[in-house]
């Protein structure tokens, strides 16, 4: 049976997921490229391993909000469109 959406309605899905998913990649090589730098400056003892730590902790910390946030943002306009499906929340 399934669901059964009018084609506007379906292409609206397929722009956000596909939003979203260009958004994460975009915000997971960024994340990476990060981590690299941090290595060369412990590699290049421009940072000890201590502040390096700290650094990554960090970026680690940013890179979830940032995640848990578009994620939010884009549950909020799923239900914003579509409000029948209120109890099928999106999950991570």
């Amino acid at each position: 049976m399934g669901l059964h959406l009018g084609f506007g309605r379906k292409k609206k899905i397929g722009k956000l997921i596909g939003n979203y998913i260009k958004a994460r990649v975009k915000e997971k090589r960024a994340f990476e490229k990060e981590l690299e730098e941090l290595d060369v400056w412990l590699h290049g003892k421009i940072i000890d391993q201590d502040a390096y730590q700290r650094m990554k902790d960090v970026l680690e910390v940013g890179f979830t909000r940032q995640r848990e946030e578009a994620l939010a943002s884009i549950q909020n306009t799923f239900l914003n469109t579509f409000p029948f499906q209120d109890s099928n929340r999106l999950e991570v």
